[in-house]
């Protein structure tokens, strides 16, 4: 159901450009170029709702599917706005495109698809351009302006706006990117993170601690063994991050564990974490549980730190 409800959303700017619009009235390679940059800004949009951790569209997949998805269509989002200019220029539409003497509207398009593509390479090899993790999170997030700027661009350009059908959709889109956007990044860590306490801290080994937290507030959120959660421990004198973390405590406990290896600039000062210092998170998240299927037997097998979902199984199990 989710599958075809994003098929359906992804491709409806083009359907009622051409059931409601004048659509149809140029060279093919023109239709097709605008059915691209129709389809290619739809498919902009959805990506906020991808990256936005709703449960109901993570849950059936598993974030980590969800995540490879998103990065998916942010591909086929940048080829499809690419074709979108080269098929109006194959229709006829290219001495005009390729002018500097253009109207403001065709510039700010220009402008989008050139963000569009530094976006996604700078997704694809922030890491071997030796990008610091999280900046370059906080920069992606400013990925955000590419939609309201891709809303101006199609808003205003092209017949197919005349129909009342499509702009109500394009504005439409823009609210669900704008307002998800909002719910991800200023509901949620302020409002949207449930308060816990760090109980204790223990050292597994040398380089490996388990911290146990106590909700400050409510009760632990029921979750499956196995899944996981995003921690953001608020420790004095030291920066606040978020970081996915296995839920290494079975369930049914009045506390959660997080066993976390010393393993980068963040949890190299794990061991640093004090009782009383305060933990907001976000959970359960994650399909990797038992309880997913029905095997008569089980083979775990686990690395290192990778022993923690397992832990979590087993204890259950138990």
């Amino acid at each position: 159901i989710l599958v075809g409800i994003y098929i359906v959303l992804a491709a409806l700017p083009v359907a009622l450009a051409y059931a409601l619009g004048p659509g149809g009235g140029g060279s093919f390679a023109m239709e097709l170029g605008k059915a691209a940059g129709l389809v290619g800004f739809a498919l902009l949009a959805l990506q906020v709702a991808l990256s936005a951790r709703l449960k109901p569209v993570d849950a059936p997949f598993g974030l980590d599917v969800v995540m490879n998805f998103h990065k998916s269509m942010a591909i086929l989002a940048g080829l499809l706005l690419l074709l979108h200019p080269a098929l109006l220029a194959a229709g006829g539409y290219g001495l005009h495109l390729f002018s500097l003497d253009v109207s403001w509207y065709v510039t700010v398009g220009k402008f989008t698809l050139a963000l569009v593509v530094l976006v996604i390479a700078f997704a694809m090899f922030f890491q071997q351009l030796g990008i610091e993790y999280q900046l370059w999170r906080y920069a992606h997030k400013g990925a955000v302006l590419v939609v309201v700027l891709g809303f101006v661009h199609g808003l205003w350009s092209g017949s197919d706006m005349q129909s009342v059908g499509l702009q109500t959709y394009w504005w439409l889109l823009l609210a669900m990117a704008v307002g998800l956007f909002a719910y991800r990044n200023l509901y949620v860590p302020l409002w949207g993170r449930q308060k816990f306490e760090i109980a204790d801290v223990s050292a597994e080994s040398h380089d490996t601690w388990t911290l146990s937290l106590e909700p400050a507030e409510g009760s632990v959120p029921a979750h499956l063994p196995g899944q996981f959660m995003f921690l953001r421990l608020d420790r004095p004198g030291r920066p606040s991050e978020e970081h996915p973390f296995t839920i290494s405590s079975r369930p049914g406990r009045d506390v959660l564990t997080a066993t976390i290896k010393e393993s980068g600039d963040f949890t190299n000062t794990i061991g640093q974490t004090r009782d009383g210092d305060g933990a907001r998170l976000e959970a359960p998240y994650g399909r990797f549980s038992y309880q997913f299927h029905n095997p008569p037997k089980f083979l775990f097998i686990a690395g290192g730190v990778g022993i923690t979902p397992i832990h979590s199984m087993l204890g259950h199990l138990r």
